[in-house]
């Protein structure tokens, strides 16, 4: 059986280790995905609660005959 050289043990553990590193990077992804996600949701329920806001100051300003016509 051959014998391992030493660079290409260090080769090894050097492709070990970096497999590790993308696997933390690959789950921080989709961890980072998650959170956009809920984000751009937030986000989106802001933008729709300060038109739902401006809409009902805007009819809150309108004389009384409008409002109730």
């Amino acid at each position: 059986m051959e014998q391992i050289s030493h660079d290409d043990r260090l080769i090894l553990q050097l492709i070990e280790r970096l497999t590790r590193v993308k696997t933390k990077l690959d789950t921080m992804l989709v961890t980072l995905e998650k959170s956009n996600e809920l984000f751009m949701a937030i986000d989106e329920s802001f933008m729709d609660l300060t038109d739902r806001i401006t809409q009902v100051e805007s009819e809150a300003s309108r004389p009384d005959e409008v409002v109730k016509g």
